[in-house]
């Protein structure tokens, strides 16, 4: 999937109203978004805990690549009532059909942890 297609597919699906913020600790993923932006579809490589707006949906893609996951957890606990996680469990899955080990897999997708 490309960059910023998650948001650019909710922008298309959701009421006019809405407004979308795209948070990733990577500028070079946030620069991928670029194109994507919009009056309504804001992108920032601030962490999310920059921001002191609340929010009515979090949305998170790629918890597996945070390094303290456990602060990024406690630092959206009060930002929205609604989050929605999504995580890879291919690695976990496909653990029993390959002969290597979840770390070799899992670093080739940059991810630090898997679930």
């Amino acid at each position: 999937m490309r960059a910023g297609e998650v948001l650019k597919q909710l922008q298309q699906r959701l009421d006019k109203e809405c407004d979308f913020l795209g948070c990733d600790i990577s500028p070079q993923a946030i620069e991928l978004c670029r194109s994507r932006a919009n009056e309504r579809l804001h992108l920032s490589s601030e962490v999310l805990r920059k921001f002191q707006r609340g929010f009515d949906v979090i949305l998170v893609l790629c918890i597996e690549h945070l390094e303290d996951y456990f602060s990024f957890l406690r630092t959206i606990k009060e930002r929205a009532l609604c989050k929605i996680f999504q995580i890879p469990l291919g690695p976990l899955c496909a653990s029993g059909l390959t002969r290597y080990p979840d770390d070799q897999r899992s670093s080739r997708f940059g991810h630090i942890h898997t679930y």
